[in-house]
């Protein structure tokens, strides 16, 4: 059973605490809003994270929900959630990157105790709070110049439990698509770093382009009230249809800067070798072709006009 509060939060059994959390080390001081709902019953600990990219807006509004409708009578164990991790990034509107170091923070996990912003950030998730937990989801959804089909990940980390527990929940948060990577290929992202402890985790994606749409949201409530069944934290949720299983993701990424022109769109079938977009610079001269190495689905793509060398423009899902 893991932790039953967070620094200075400790609710009473069947209560629930919030406030801010500060980064120890960062300055400018790094604050994150926190909320920790302790069922009445004894459990297990789920850890939820969202806003680790600032404009991710979706799913901050769905954990924010998720919490204050847990029915903490009937839950056991513990939910503590991450309201927002990104909160530098927030009010300056940062895509991807935070402005402190104007590094990915999902992309620097298990971090650095004594690192630039973005690694001490990771690090002390890493080390107060998801290592320290029984569960671990990560909540994004297509940043300000993304779209993408809704989908989940789990990594392989051939621990047999926790790689069963992960896929379940994983499977339990997508109405759509759920991908099972290698550790190797998702190393410095949140979920991929809790999983390699041991820990089961998972990264649940729903929603786009800086919009708080109904069915996003609700999409990312779902799928948390399907994790609390997973670890049987609650009921189980009515049965839903099962997500397509993918084989692969294949991220297709700019060799040049300049601007995207796209020529498919999310959720086309391709095929492999046909052309899917152009890259071109300012005077509409083609730089490079871009080309699916693979057949599959169109299931992330970049929508804004601005790409900057070595940036991902796709993403194919393989079956």
């Amino acid at each position: 059973m893991g932790i039953q509060a967070f620094q200075d939060l400790s609710p009473e059994a069947g209560g629930m605490a919030r406030g801010w959390v500060e980064v120890p080390g960062v300055e400018p001081a790094w604050q994150l809003p926190v909320v920790v709902v302790r069922g009445a019953h004894p459990g297990p600990t789920l850890a939820i994270t969202a806003g680790v990219h600032a404009c991710e807006y979706a799913p901050m509004e769905a954990v924010r929900r998720f919490v204050l409708e847990v029915d903490r009578s009937a839950l056991h164990g513990t939910v503590i959630a991450i309201l927002q991790v990104n909160t530098p990034g927030f009010y300056s509107r940062t895509v991807f990157l935070n402005p402190r170091d104007g590094k990915n923070i999902n992309r620097v996990f298990p971090g650095l105790a004594d690192g630039t912003a973005a690694e001490r950030v990771a690090a002390f998730l890493m080390r107060e709070l998801a290592a320290k937990a029984d569960a671990f989801v990560d909540c994004h959804c297509g940043d300000m110049v993304e779209a993408l089909i809704p989908f989940s990940l789990w990594t392989r980390t051939g621990d047999p439990e926790c790689d069963s527990v992960s896929q379940r929940m994983a499977t339990a948060y997508s109405d759509s698509m759920v991908f099972g990577g290698p550790l190797q290929a998702n190393r410095g992202m949140a979920f991929a770093e809790v999983a390699a402890l041991g820990i089961p985790a998972m990264l649940g994606e729903a929603g786009q382009q800086g919009v708080v749409a109904g069915e996003a949201v609700e999409a990312h409530l779902r799928g948390l009230r399907g994790v609390l069944g997973v670890l049987g934290m609650a009921p189980a949720p009515p049965l839903r249809p099962a997500p397509q299983v993918m084989g692969d993701e294949i991220w297709l990424s700019a060799s040049n800067s300049g601007f995207f022109h796209p020529e498919v769109q999310i959720g086309d079938q391709v095929a492999t070798g046909q052309k899917v977009g152009e890259v071109r610079d300012v005077f509409g001269v083609p730089l490079e072709e871009v080309v699916a190495p693979q057949s599959g689905v169109v299931f992330v793509m970049l929508t804004g006009l601005a790409v900057t060398a070595g940036e991902a423009l796709l993403a194919i899902g393989v079956p």
